[in-house]
């Protein structure tokens, strides 16, 4: 049963509606003076509050504003308790947040019908904010799912893209110990200087994407930029299948608002479906082109594979569908990217066609922000 919280300056009243609450099981809470509601639900917090419109030294609509308005009390259904039904009070009441009203003097039947409307439209609404939280926790832990299956796939890669320049450093190390009274190394130097900086910023990127506290900052990011450290994570992805990419990036000033962390995790998941779906095909061609369509900032990722049946189309959005095999893919590439994407204000358009290819157009409306103010 409910905690119900009276706020009426007539004692008589309150001991009627105690009285009347109690028969129902619900439990009676009450104070005479509205001006130390505040102080009072500090200590205590109903499920209900019945507050009288008329009471001395405060006006109950403009307490009803101050409850509304305040960032702990306002999810706290508000009835007013009223003789005067006048239209225009009560349409006031309304517009300022409460959910119901009970004229004066209290009938029971009336009373008890509106009290358990009230109780039961707050439960709906807590169920379904419990639902909201559950979904968002839900969605946080398939985005965590597929950034672990995004560095699953990248560790091949990585390892390759750092091991290559290591053995360069190591090869030019030999060659000025095999030579050490060589007046210049100048070009020698500069050339470990460039190895180092590629091994730097391959760990950089990766460090970058591994902290969760990066993926939930807010900030003003170029979607081309996004594309290309996307890219500098899955090269050796793409050429260890032998993709044929063709990459065209168009000059881009606008700034799109988000994070731009989770939206190189949502673009490297479409691209490495791209590239799985070309696997058994004999042409492997990838083409990622960025470019504006005014409102839109664009990416298209075009591949030449396997391509998606009619049947399967509609069903590709879907948490968990995959046409893998079993213990072969998860199904939450496509569906984390769009939710990503999504939640940037953007949307997700694809076209496929049987054995011949697929196109994914991601669409991200700008801010108007031009790039020069953040330089």
């Amino acid at each position: 049963m409910a905690k119900i919280l009276i706020v009426d300056d007539d004692f008589a009243i309150i001991e009627h509606v105690s009285n009347l609450l109690t028969l129902k099981g619900h439990t009676p809470l009450f104070t005479l003076y509205g001006k130390f509601l505040f102080d009072y639900l500090k200590t205590e917090t109903p499920d209900l509050i019945l507050l009288d419109v008329y009471m001395p030294e405060v006006n109950g609509v403009d307490l009803l504003k101050s409850l509304k308005n305040h960032h702990t009390f306002a999810q706290i259904p508000v009835i007013m308790l009223t003789g005067d039904v006048d239209e225009k009070l009560l349409e006031q009441c309304f517009n300022v947040g409460a959910v119901d009203f009970i004229n004066k003097p209290v009938r029971e039947v009336i009373f008890n019908a509106r009290i358990n409307a009230a109780l039961m439209t707050q439960n709906n609404i807590n169920t379904l904010h419990q639902l909201n939280l559950d979904l968002k926790t839900a969605q946080a832990e398939l985005v965590q799912t597929a950034k672990l299956r995004g560095i699953a796939q990248m560790a091949e890669g990585i390892a390759h893209e750092i091991n290559n320049p290591l053995c360069m450093i190591s090869l030019i190390v030999e060659q000025l110990k095999e030579a050490p009274k060589q007046t210049s190394m100048s070009e020698q130097l500069t050339q470990i200087e460039k190895l180092v900086d590629r091994c730097a910023k391959i760990t950089h990127n990766l460090l970058l994407y591994s902290r969760e506290d990066n993926f939930m900052q807010n900030q003003p990011f170029l979607i081309n930029q996004c594309v290309e450290h996307m890219l500098d994570m899955i090269t050796h992805h793409i050429q260890n299948n032998d993709i044929v990419l063709n990459l065209k990036i168009e000059p881009i000033s606008d700034y799109i608002e988000g994070q731009n962390l989770l939206m190189e995790q949502a673009l490297m998941n479409l691209t490495i479906n791209a590239i799985e779906a070309m696997k058994p095909c004999e042409v492997k061609n990838l083409v990622i082109h960025v470019y504006e369509d005014h409102p839109w900032q664009v990416v298209d990722i075009q591949d030449t594979g396997i391509g998606i049946s009619e049947e399967h189309l509609g069903l590709v959005m879907n948490p968990f569908f995959t046409t893998k095999d079993v213990g072969e893919g998860t199904g939450l590439g496509l569906t984390t990217s769009y939710g990503i994407i999504r939640n940037h204000g953007g949307t997700l358009e694809l076209s496929s066609t049987l054995n011949e290819g697929t196109l994914i157009r991601v669409k991200l409306k700008k801010t108007g922000i031009k790039k020069k103010y953040f330089e």
